[in-house]
């Protein structure tokens, strides 16, 4: 489904999964109230390893058009880097973001796609 502005719905769902816009909940973006943010108690506890936690605290990177069947969530290798392209915005990530998203790809004990 295609919205306008106008009529923009906070959150959609596919099957049991739910996706909530945090632009609606929350004063300014995730990222700047991270990086706002010295305190993590939670993932202190989950991730002790303070570079993993650093990973995890900077902004994602996702490839959104690549994930086009739930079956992609079975690939077990990272995607090149022009399958991150975004027609949305008409460009793909730099060799930074990549560069970031190798790491952490390599460092993650997470479920793939799960970060």
């Amino acid at each position: 489904m295609i919205q306008s502005e106008a009529d923009f719905t906070s959150s959609f769902s596919l099957g049991n999964l739910r996706f909530i816009d945090s632009v609606n909940f929350v004063q300014s973006s995730l990222d700047k109230l991270v990086k706002g943010s010295k305190e993590f108690s939670i993932m202190e506890k989950m991730v002790e390893e303070e570079n993993k936690r650093k990973l995890l605290l900077k902004k994602g990177i996702y490839p959104h058009e690549h994930m086009d069947s739930f079956e992609r969530f079975d690939e077990t290798q990272l995607p090149e880097k022009d399958k991150f392209y975004s027609s949305l915005i008409g460009k793909g990530i730099t060799d930074e973001d990549y560069a970031h998203v190798q790491e952490v790809w390599a460092a993650s004990s997470l479920p793939r796609y799960m970060m």
